[in-house]
């Protein structure tokens, strides 16, 4: 490069998308159980209902439709999708990781997939390792990071 600095290709969100599961579990539900009152749970969490996964949906279906969200408002196809990083705490199972689960159900095809396990600050990783990937790899040029928890999977209620 005879002394000339190749600048790092620019970095940016493109598109968004969400999923919640239909499932959902009151405050109503859960008090009565714990004998409190709804009022005494939404004082101390802000919480006033918890969207519940269905019994046979595992964190990557969550994520996977979330995915499929985003990257339609990126008006991208999933096979351009270079990098797919998923954020959880309650992976589907020890391995293959969640992100290669979601990666199949997604179509992104072409995309290396890996998770990032860091709880309640798993998606700040994810997407520092999504930017950083995308700033030294000129091969990826679009990543997907996915925050995702099912914890209604793994909790008595």
């Amino acid at each position: 490069m005879n002394g000339m600095h190749r600048s790092a290709p620019p970095v940016g969100v493109l598109g968004t998308g969400t999923y919640l599961p239909r499932g959902r579990r009151t405050n109503d539900d859960i008090a009565a159980v714990l004998g409190v009152t709804p009022e005494w749970i939404l004082r101390r969490t802000g919480v006033r209902t918890r969207h519940v996964a269905e019994p046979g949906q595992a964190a990557s279906d969550l994520a996977a439709a979330a995915v499929r969200a985003a990257v339609a408002a990126a008006d991208l196809d999933s096979d351009r999708i270079g990098l797919l990083i998923a954020a959880t705490s309650t992976p589907d199972e020890l391995g293959p990781s969640t992100a290669c689960r979601v990666q199949a159900l997604a179509g992104a095809r072409n995309a290396v997939a890996l998770d990032v396990g860091a709880a309640c600050s798993g998606w700040l990783f994810a997407a520092r390792v999504a930017h950083d990937w995308l700033r030294t790899d000129r091969c990826a040029r679009y990543a997907v990071v996915v925050g995702v928890e099912a914890y209604s999977k793994f909790l008595d209620p």
